[in-house]
């Protein structure tokens, strides 16, 4: 039987980097607009990434943008201490591939970018306010602590 280890903050932010480019390029620029950093609440479906830009982030265009901007999701692990190591901020939720363009299925994964944002550490350490500023056009490039 396969260990299964916990993602590192470096391979997470190599994947949040990658969705937030395709995510940029997938989605409308009056979607980007709508992020607002000081609104975003990562344990609220209106307020997240996908659910500020959708307004729903378990609607139907969220789960395109999804689908089409990341090639890895997780799943559900929430009962799992939500995904993540509170001490350390690494990731425990099964990087398990690709995700399902179904409303049933989208309640079992989440993009890295959701996953990332609810973090303790880019909650604090600025990380999240710069991914908003990315993903609005606000700088060019995108550096994660």
């Amino acid at each position: 039987m396969k260990k299964k280890t916990a993602l590192t903050i470096l391979a997470l932010n190599a994947l949040v980097l990658a969705e937030a480019k395709k995510l940029k390029t997938n989605a409308k620029s009056y979607e980007l607009a709508e992020l607002n950093f000081a609104y975003l609440d990562s344990q609220q479906k209106d307020r997240c990434i996908y659910g500020q830009m959708t307004g729903n982030c378990f609607n139907d265009r969220a789960i395109e943008l999804i689908t089409k901007s990341c090639k890895r999701v997780f799943t559900d692990k929430s009962a799992d201490d939500d995904f993540k190591d509170k001490r350390m901020g690494a990731v425990k939720g099964e990087l398990n591939g690709k995700p399902k363009e179904s409303y049933s299925a989208r309640m079992g994964y989440w993009s890295p970018i959701e996953v990332f944002i609810d973090m303790p550490r880019n909650k604090n350490n600025g990380n999240n306010e710069r991914l908003v500023a990315f993903l609005k056009g606000e700088t060019k490039t995108l550096t994660l602590k």
